[in-house]
């Protein structure tokens, strides 16, 4: 696990070259043509001309606004977007319920192309090892259309990693937010990783947010409510995916 000053280290690494990359693309259409050229093909003047005059200060906006549009709605940054997602999900005039929408053809059309995808990078992943049989019964509870029980389950893995994550697995006790937002302020704003765990860290805000149970019921999922048993069992498809999605993007 790495500390607190390889982390910013590493985030000042991945801004510059975040910023070079984006001086880089304002020469690609120069780029393009020259590689092209040994092998006999043109690139369209029309694509050279729109990649030369992307507004890169625009869309690094638009880009940072989607994902604090998703964070609010409790979607962590997918690992599977594109720019195009992130850039007409940045549109005036989506509403809540539209980006919802959004994201539920997102994982569910295609023939659920986009969470096939998910869900064998989650069952991959060498930081997800210790809880693979768990998962397993998970997105075999979630292809049945059973959406309920992966909840509480997921719940258990999504903390269970973040504390593996900050190397105190069976050490201590780990506040996973307090853990996100020391990983987003130690990357460099405008970076991937920037984005990454500002969404993670919005999301996991309000997940695990502390609410007393005599208080009102949450209006979206809390942990406190779900793993003491407090919950009402009220939860929807789009609910699991949050969680799929949550849990593909921290491990």
């Amino acid at each position: 696990m790495m500390d607190k000053e390889e982390l910013t280290q590493l985030g000042r690494t991945l801004s510059e070259v975040s910023e070079q990359y984006r001086q880089q693309m304002n020469e690609l259409a120069k780029s393009l043509t020259e590689i092209s050229q040994p092998i006999g093909t043109t690139i369209p003047a029309p694509l050279l001309d729109s990649i030369s005059k992307i507004d890169w200060p625009k869309l690094l906006s638009q880009m940072d606004q989607s994902c604090e549009r998703l964070a609010d709605l409790g979607w962590a940054l997918p690992m599977m977007f594109t720019l195009r997602e992130l850039v007409e999900l940045a549109e005036h005039g989506n509403t809540d319920q539209q980006i919802e929408r959004y994201m539920l053809d997102f994982f569910t059309l295609e023939d659920g192309r986009s969470f096939m995808y998910l869900q064998r990078g989650a069952l991959a992943s060498a930081n997800l090892v210790g809880w693979r049989a768990l998962l397993e019964e998970c997105f075999d509870a979630y292809d049945r259309g059973h959406y309920l029980v992966e909840i509480p389950a997921l719940l258990s893995v999504v903390e269970g990693t973040m504390a593996q994550n900050a190397g105190k697995l069976n050490v201590a006790e780990v506040d996973p937010r307090k853990f996100a937002a020391s990983l987003e302020k130690a990357t460099q704003p405008g970076s991937i990783d920037f984005w990454i765990w500002r969404s993670v860290r919005i999301v996991l805000d309000k997940l695990f947010a502390p609410s007393g149970f005599g208080g009102p019921h949450p209006k979206k999922v809390n942990r406190h409510w779900i793993l003491h048993g407090r919950d009402q069992t009220q939860w929807t498809q789009v609910d699991a995916l949050r969680l799929f999605n949550l849990l593909a993007t921290i491990s």
